[in-house]
């Protein structure tokens, strides 16, 4: 099991950003927490950034678009940690864009 610890010091409310302590190794400090589920988001070509996302975005038409381009590239029964193949910036946009319209 990976262990989360946060990157920044004030939560964002629908996802934060997170690291661990080197990559493919267990890290130090909180694991996720009820309602959220993490994610790695990145194309294939560059460096791959974690988030922990709140539940409830799954259930938005723009997530799930987000869902279902993972899906065409890494099928639906992804193992381990949900990986979603864009730029971290965009996935920071549409989840921003959610976050306005709720």
């Amino acid at each position: 099991m990976i262990h989360w610890r946060r990157k920044e010091s004030q939560p964002v409310a629908m996802y934060e950003r997170l690291i661990d302590e080197k990559d493919n190794e267990r890290c130090t400090g909180e694991r996720a927490r009820k309602g959220c589920i993490p994610v790695i988001v990145g194309e294939e070509d560059e460096c791959s950034e974690k988030f922990l996302m709140q539940v409830e975005l799954l259930s938005d038409p723009r997530i799930a678009a987000l869902l279902e381009m993972a899906a065409g590239e890494f099928g639906y029964r992804q193992q381990g940690i949900l990986r979603i193949p864009c730029h971290a910036e965009y996935f920071q946009q549409v989840v921003a864009m959610v976050a306005k319209h709720r």
